[in-house]
């Protein structure tokens, strides 16, 4: 999976690309990596008590992105982060599997995936 790391949200790499003028409906490493997406490398997911949620965090090199997680206590959760955790949770649950096998729902998922951006920057008056 390629991706773009921006304002420290990962934002997945389109299923078709424009290169040079061209549309690339398959696009390959070199494509994406000419576009400025770059490989995600998921790191071992720890696990999490019933009070607990596992929150995604991410660095990149020049090479990768990576993703780590972060063991939260659900005490005491403000919407932010209540967004934040359901944001992870369909990325990491729904979208990730499906991305190959069901772009429609891929699709719908993404686009809530932007609504509970939206209302993330409302809540704490980003412009990102």
């Amino acid at each position: 999976m390629f991706a773009k790391l921006i304002n420290n949200s990962l934002k997945l790499a389109p299923h078709f690309v424009e290169v040079e003028g061209k549309i690339i409906l398959n696009p390959q490493e070199n494509d994406y990596r000419l576009l400025g997406y770059k490989p995600v490398v998921y790191q071992d997911c720890p696990s999490a008590l019933s009070n607990q949620t596992l929150v995604e965090t991410y660095s990149e090199d020049n090479e990768k992105i990576y993703v780590n997680y972060q063991v939260q206590s659900n005490s005491n959760i403000s919407r932010e982060e209540e967004i934040k955790i359901e944001l992870m949770e369909i990325d990491s649950k729904s979208i990730r599997p499906l991305r190959a096998q069901e772009t429609d729902r891929l699709i719908a998922l993404e686009n809530q995936a932007e609504l509970l951006r939206a209302e993330l920057r409302d809540i704490t008056g980003s412009s990102n």
